[in-house]
């Protein structure tokens, strides 16, 4: 275990010191870490100064309103976010196994279960830390009272509960992290399983939805808050809390520091941590299987990091084999005339690729459902609400999607990274290059936000004007956070590295408030002026416009000397 605890310690080391050999990098990283000190310091200096003052506290009926919503709230994130350690062989940023343990690690004379084990956790938890890290640091970073705490010896009740949600949601993550590995072992000695249990696990959410909805719909043929129902029944209907106990109890874990320690927190560290013994034990049994499974793993891990470093090559070869299962092939004769040159042609190669080779529009659709649903919602709730407020709400849901589905697309900008090889070869300059790379994303945002200027002007037919004004200035603001985004991966171009991939998680959103600034600052200028809305609007589209320009010449910058084999 020696040798292993070296190796880990080396990949950290390099890690660091790869960041401080690029002087871009180097600077980038000094500036967070001064962020960081001066941040917690002034906190600190200020927060032993000055007496905090206790905030006046909510009525008991409003609080317990609030909670039951947020832990239903909760409950679906996890359920979206748990998803991943089930998966072994979606761990693509850091794979768990490569073919480097393959051939050098694993013939080593190291007992296979502590070596299976090690590298599961060192590699598997690396998102879960890293995401808890974060959190850990910009609490330390905001929370005053925390910081005054920690150094006075004081530490108050709701403080003492901070460990709960951590703790939990690591064993949790690590169950099913080895639910993963069982599933993997049992779909190798039973094929289909995998499938068979993907299908019952949807069925029994189909259920579970259908009895949810049932029950939202009795509520508004009596008249009642269909939301608020639906959310009663979450909690306590036992029909639907037993399946859905263990993200109950992640949920109520979360807000225990507010809402102190409840039954379910207890009770779900005793399911997680059952679930984590029952796991351990289980793997401990097929033992002398491990290492073929985390070959197999590794092998479908290569295959998917292919995919990504060599995206048209895994594009040619998928259209062969799809072309070969077809007895008849459907030729449109729109496309068959129109033959894209130049920089047209590359912009239309890497839309198909974008639509071809991978699953990235299922997110965005969900997100547009999701909020669609919520403005209907919101809709029949509101009956009381004048025209104004509803038009308010919408416009925050307009928003507020285009923001979402941006960030779930954007991790075409990791395989346009991974392409920079190939297409610096071509003959077009690099702002040209990124152009295409970053327009097919893009345009796939414009087009989800058809339909909510559709379904908002069908519901308040007289606003139609203003929902496609803010239609235009949000989707101003797409290639403008697509771009800035894809300029800070180009600083930070390996996700396999952790300090570069922690750095790009911290410095990424600023980033995008910084590249907004413009826009918002012509709003406030165009207000203070009392402007009507359309000028506005017109200032903060050329604003996003002249700024998305800029920063298409940094990022080419960028991508002129990137070195994908650094």
């Amino acid at each position: 275990m020696q040798a292993l605890w070296f190796l880990t310690w080396r990949l950290l080391v390099n890690s660091v010191r790869r960041t401080f050999t690029s002087p871009l990098r180097a600077t980038l990283a000094v500036l967070v870490m001064l962020w960081f000190a001066f941040t917690i310091g002034s906190n600190l200096f200020f927060s032993l100064r000055h007496a905090s003052v206790t905030a006046t506290p909510l009525p008991a009926d409003l609080r317990q309103f609030h909670t039951e919503y947020l832990i239903a709230l909760l409950m679906g994130i996890h359920l979206v976010m748990l998803w991943q350690p089930l998966f072994p062989v979606g761990f693509r940023t850091v794979p768990l196994f490569t073919q480097a343990d393959i051939h050098f690690l694993f013939p080593s004379p190291q007992r296979h279960l502590p070596v299976f084990l090690f590298l599961l956790f060192t590699r598997g938890l690396v998102n879960s830390l890293v995401v808890l890290l974060i959190l850990l640091i910009m609490a330390v970073a905001m929370g005053h009272d925390l910081l005054v705490s920690l150094f006075t010896g004081s530490v108050p009740v709701s403080t003492r509960l901070t460990w709960v949600y951590p703790t939990m949601y690591l064993l949790a993550f690590v169950a099913l992290l080895i639910t993963g590995i069982l599933i993997v072992l049992r779909e190798e000695r039973q094929p289909g399983f995998y499938r068979r249990l993907k299908g019952m696990f949807w069925g029994l959410m189909g259920a579970l939805a259908a009895v949810l909805g049932w029950h939202g719909y009795r509520a508004w043929q009596r008249g009642t808050d269909p939301l608020q129902e639906m959310v009663w029944h979450l909690l306590h209907n036992p029909i639907l809390v037993v399946p859905l106990f263990p993200l109950r109890a992640l949920a109520e874990a979360a807000v225990a520091f507010s809402a102190g320690w409840t039954p379910a927190v207890s009770l779900g560290f005793v399911l997680w941590g059952g679930s984590l013994g029952g796991a351990m034990v289980l793997l401990w049994r097929y033992e002398h299987l491990l290492y073929d499974v985390a070959a197999q793993i590794a092998t479908l891990s290569t295959s998917y990091a292919w995919r990504r470093q060599s995206p048209a090559q895994a594009a040619y070869e998928a259209s062969v084999a799809a072309a070969q299962k077809r007895k008849r092939t459907v030729r449109w004769r729109l496309f068959e005339r129109w033959v894209p040159q130049g920089a047209w042609a590359l912009l239309w190669c890497h839309s198909l690729l974008m639509l071809r080779l991978s699953n990235a529009l299922q997110i965005p659709l969900t997100v547009l459902l999701g909020s669609l649903v919520m403005a209907l919602v919101f809709i029949v709730r509101g009956e009381g609400l004048t025209p104004s407020d509803k038009v308010g709400f919408m416009v925050v849901i307009q928003y507020m999607s285009t923001v979402l589905l941006v960030l779930t697309t954007q991790s075409w900008l990791v395989s346009a990274i991974r392409r920079a090889e190939m297409n610096r070869s071509l003959p077009f300059a690099a702002r040209v290059v990124l152009w295409t790379e970053v327009l097919p994303p893009t345009l796939t945002v414009w087009l989800l936000q058809i339909p909510f200027c559709a379904v908002f002007g069908v519901i308040l037919p007289t606003y139609l004007l203003t929902f496609v004004l803010h239609a235009l200035v949000s989707m101003s603001f797409v290639p403008l956070l697509f771009t800035v985004m894809l300029t800070v991966y180009l600083m930070f171009p390996d996700q396999s590295d952790y300090t570069q991939r922690m750095l790009l998680g911290v410095l990424l959103f600023p980033a995008l408030l910084l590249a907004s600034a413009p826009a918002l600052v012509a709003l406030g200028i165009c207000a203070l002026f009392g402007l009507p809305f359309w000028a506005q609007a017109t200032a903060m589209i050329a604003a996003n416009l002249g700024v998305w320009w800029v920063s298409i010449l940094l990022a080419a910058q960028q991508y002129v000397h990137i070195n994908l084999a650094e």
